[in-house]
């Protein structure tokens, strides 16, 4: 289903996009002028439809990227290799044909989403930046809440975060004992496990997403990408409460045994749960700090917000009068709005 998610979005926008289009074509059809206008009602919805593809597949890109490699993440049992997501499909022997069909669908997935969708978010906003469209109200109404945050400087910033995102998703899965430690896993007597094996894939496994994240936090910290210097704090509080995570996760919750001995392990239930619930508390304490520096940046008041809308859809209409220029030039504002 997280496959199916980002072709159903594309599909439902697209299909209201063109809906909107053969409405507009029919109500020009009793004039003799039929040219593409941005005088009606129609065009706001096809804006509409565009942000929300771009921005639902941003969204949804974290789930789906970490469904994709999924496919690509078995366990090697002592009667086979068997798919971590379905332990009823064999990777090999008797379910060998089966999976290769599953892993050609896997690479066109693969290709239209943890690698396509990052690289199409930078082919428009390349584009937008050559044509010197970002100032564009238009263009800033479909594709603005990738890049208006953001130094002029950082207009891609968005990509790191999908950049990492992929990263954490595919840890788990390439960062193998066969892999990292160049084990044949076809071999039944030697062979590490396929997938995500014992404590020393976890250990490297943590150990990557920690760096990954830290490094996050650094470049965050150092380059302050954002225009407003709250939201790089907000960012780098977010990475810091995902890094705390990822430490209770392979530090305490799969760390294994401190001895041979079974009776003896590093942490014990209670433990366990003591360090979890200081967790939720720390990630809750971190939300609520953030929603409080929000709240007194004025940027939970929703009135600021129905004003910088309605100002950009004025904008719009202006842009597209024959004397444009100088009605805007005469009814420019000089107030400030915050999103």
């Amino acid at each position: 289903m997280g496959v199916l998610a980002p072709p159903m979005v594309l599909c439902t926008c697209a299909l209201i996009y063109y809906l909107a289009e053969r409405a507009r074509v029919r109500h020009y059809r009793d004039f003799p002028d039929r040219q593409r206008t941005e005088h009606d009602a129609y065009e706001p919805l096809k804006r509409r439809c565009l942000r929300n593809a771009a921005w639902l597949l941003t969204l949804a890109y974290s789930g789906t990227a970490k469904t994709v490699f999924q496919l690509y993440n078995a366990r090697r049992l002592d009667t086979g290799s068997f798919l971590r997501r379905d332990f009823g499909i064999l990777v090999d022997g008797a379910g060998a044909n089966t999976y290769d069909a599953y892993v050609a669908a896997g690479v066109l997935a693969l290709l239209a989403y943890p690698v396509g969708v990052p690289l199409v978010i930078a082919l428009v906003l390349r584009k937008g930046s050559k044509e010197g469209k970002l100032t564009d109200e238009t263009f800033k109404q479909k594709y603005g809440f990738l890049y208006q945050a953001y130094k002029p400087g950082f207009m891609i910033w968005e990509l790191a975060g999908l950049v990492i995102k992929c990263f954490l998703a595919a840890v788990p899965v390439f960062a193998t004992e066969a892999n990292l430690r160049g084990g044949d896993p076809t071999d039944a007597t030697n062979g590490f496990d396929v997938g995500a094996g014992g404590g020393f894939a976890l250990a490297c496994q943590s150990t990557l997403a920690q760096a990954a994240l830290l490094g996050l936090m650094v470049a965050i910290m150092w380059l302050r990408p954002h225009k407003n210097k709250l939201h790089s704090a907000q960012q780098a509080t977010a990475a810091a409460v995902v890094l705390g995570w990822v430490m209770v996760l392979g530090n305490v919750l799969n760390v294994d045994s401190a001895s041979d001995d079974a009776q003896v392990v590093a942490f014990d239930e209670e433990e366990k749960f003591r360090v979890c619930f200081a967790a939720v508390a720390a990630t809750m304490a971190a939300i609520l700090g953030m929603i409080i520096s929000s709240f007194f940046a004025g940027e939970l008041d929703a009135s600021a917000s129905t004003a910088y809308a309605a100002d950009v859809a004025r904008k719009v209409r202006l842009s597209q009068s024959p004397h444009s220029a100088s009605l805007i030039a005469h009814t420019r504002t000089r107030r400030e709005y915050s999103l």
